[in-house]
């Protein structure tokens, strides 16, 4: 079973009900562009506040992976919704671009 079959660590919500592509974050990389990331969710539907935390609660979620230091992606993966009419593929490639890890 992939980690995206099982349980996910949280299911991140927002004020606005959001009803776009459903991303699968599995981790970060070192190096990952914070700030990059919180405006990127913001650009795509997520408040700042809500990004801001979506944020932190990815750093937080993942342990460092024993057979590579320069990731962090032990941990459940978590879901998060964005705006309708993101293209979903897109919206994966520019969080990777930044350091994100997506299943």
């Amino acid at each position: 079973m992939s980690k995206l079959e099982g349980p996910v660590a949280a299911t991140f919500t927002t004020e606005n009900v959001l009803t776009g592509p459903t991303i699968f974050i599995t981790g970060w990389r070192v190096g990952m562009n914070k700030v990059g990331v919180g405006r990127l969710l913001q650009q795509n539907g997520i408040g700042i506040g809500d990004a801001f935390r979506l944020v932190n609660q990815i750093i937080r979620n993942y342990g460092q992976n024993p057979e590579d230091e320069n990731r962090f992606d032990d941990g459940l993966p978590i879901r998060v919704q964005v705006a309708e009419g993101i293209g979903r593929d897109e919206i994966i490639e520019q969080l990777r671009d930044l350091g994100v890890l997506i299943d």
